[in-house]
């Protein structure tokens, strides 16, 4: 039990920051910047970071195992399912933001190279008048 505990603590923590996360890029506002903030608070405020998933073998699968043990005692883990539920959504979140990334540094790329091109055809027009 004592894994357990330890293992859903942080996937229930990682949901928190997970879902503040998507509501920090939902408001424009930088959640790197609030964790940072957030930490410099001496009152016992533990950083977790946002990402597209949970690491090791254990974390993602624990809270699950514990929450399908406490309903076979008709005990329901809301906590832990609306992490997964939230820990769940996140591949896809990240992976939209690096398309969105990726796309930017792609238009930007098109229009160095636009520009790069008119400045040669502008050079010689120049070098045949």
């Amino acid at each position: 039990m004592v894994k357990l505990l330890e293992n859903t603590f942080r996937a229930v923590n990682i949901g928190l920051v997970n879902e503040i996360a998507l509501m920090c890029h939902a408001m424009d506002i930088d959640v790197w910047e609030v964790i940072d903030a957030a930490k410099t608070k001496p009152f016992g405020f533990m950083p977790f970071y946002p990402g597209p998933g949970l690491g090791g073998h254990c974390i993602p699968i624990d809270p699950f195992y514990l929450s399908w043990k406490a309903r076979q005692s008709g005990f329901e883990c809301r906590f832990i399912e609306l992490a997964g539920h939230v820990n769940g959504s996140m591949p896809e979140f990240v992976m939209a933001r690096v398309v969105d990334a990726l796309n930017r540094i792609a238009q930007a790329g098109e229009r160095i190279a636009r520009a790069r091109l008119r400045r040669r055809l502008q050079a010689g027009r120049r070098r045949r008048a």
